[in-house]
This record gives C-alpha cells, structure tokens and sequence, in this order.
C-alpha cells in the first residue's frame, strides 16, 4: 500500500524522528531506514530499547500511530495514476486484496479516506499474520483469500526487499516507482514488469 498504492513514503520516513523530536530526543542517522523492514511492533520494542524511552511498545505505538493518523486522515494522495487503474480492473472484475505492513485501522482510514477502499476484497498485513516481508507469508494469505492460482496473480511493490521475497516465493512481481527506494535501478531489473505511474498498465489486463 504504502509507496505503491499511497504516496506516503515520505510521512513513514520522518515519523519515528517527529515522535522521537517531541520527546526531546534527537534521533540517530539512518533510523527510518533501519525500521523500514519491521513491522509497527518491531520498531516500537527497537525505539525503547535504543532510546530507553520508558513507555511500553504498545505506547509508543499508539503515540505513532497517532502521528501517522494524522497524516492517513489529512494529507496522504494516491500515486499518479491508481484510482482511474483501479477502476479499470474493477471493471474487468480483476479482484484485488491489500497486503501492508501497516497496521490495518491506518491502512483502511487512508484507502476509505482517498475513496480507493472500495476496489479491494479484503486485507492483510503484518502483524496479522505474524510475519514481516522478509518472509512470503504475507503473500501467501492474501492469495488463499482470493482464491486463485499463484499464475494468475500480480503483486505490485515498490520496495525492493519485498518484491525479492515475492518473486523467490515463485509470484510476478510489477515493480512500482517511488522516490524513497533507494535501489530503483535494481528493482526495475529484477521484476516481471515495472511502471513509474498507474497509467502505463493498462496493457497488464488486455
């Protein structure tokens, strides 16, 4: 979702530093990369312990998730090009299932929010399943959920650590641009297909 479907990369990216800032804390360089791969809880229980913050993580969850609420509820778009593809495979009768890292009570304020909610036969994330992207377990669910055979589906990912584990666990992978993945080149080079806008896929279903 996040990156592939919203474009909000750039909120997730500066979030545990404005949580962290509010607190008088000046966050170490390269956080928000080091917590790009967990999940909400992993990154929770890492910021105690790296920060001695004295709040559980389930506190300093629901602190960041307020932050990022915000966000979801005010500010964050769809990519160029998702809501009028969406449609279109709505149309084709093409069913489509969401599988994020986020935290589903964020993830489903934003899709309702942006009118894109609608398109989609269910969700998945993380902490659902008990499994980050490092691992396909996440991919694996939504596909029993729709009930199709592992050929006939297309994940669509914008980071290059979770197309990896999607495409080793054997699905076509469409690669999606973002200005926050930082290995664009090696992403593009390792999909089934890649797009730097939702307008250029049409082709995908025709």
């Amino acid at each position: 979702m996040d990156g592939t479907l919203l474009d909000s990369m750039g909120y997730w990216r500066h979030l545990a530093e404005q949580y962290l800032a509010e607190k008088g804390i000046q966050a170490e360089e390269g956080l928000n990369d080091t917590l790009l791969r967990m999940t909400v809880h992993q990154g929770a229980i890492y910021i105690k312990e790296t920060y001695q913050i004295q709040e559980s993580p389930e506190a300093i969850m629901e602190g960041i998730g307020k932050l990022m609420s915000e966000n979801y509820s005010l500010r964050v778009q769809p990519k160029k090009g998702v809501v009028p593809f969406l449609k279109m495979l709505h149309h084709n009768h093409i069913q489509m299932c969401v599988a994020t890292a986020t935290d589903e009570y964020l993830a489903k304020e934003a899709l309702k929010r942006t009118g894109i909610w609608k398109y989609f036969k269910g969700i998945y994330t993380c902490a659902g399943v008990g499994y980050d992207k490092s691992t396909p377990h996440i991919y694996e669910a939504a596909l029993t959920y729709l009930d199709l055979a592992k050929e006939e589906v297309l994940v669509f990912e914008d980071a290059i650590h979770a197309a990896r584990t999607a495409r080793d666990a054997g699905f076509k992978v469409v690669g999606v641009y973002d200005a926050w993945e930082p290995e664009t080149v090696k992403l593009q080079a390792m999909v089934y297909r890649y797009t730097k806008d939702f307008s250029e896929m049409e082709a995908l279903i025709q």
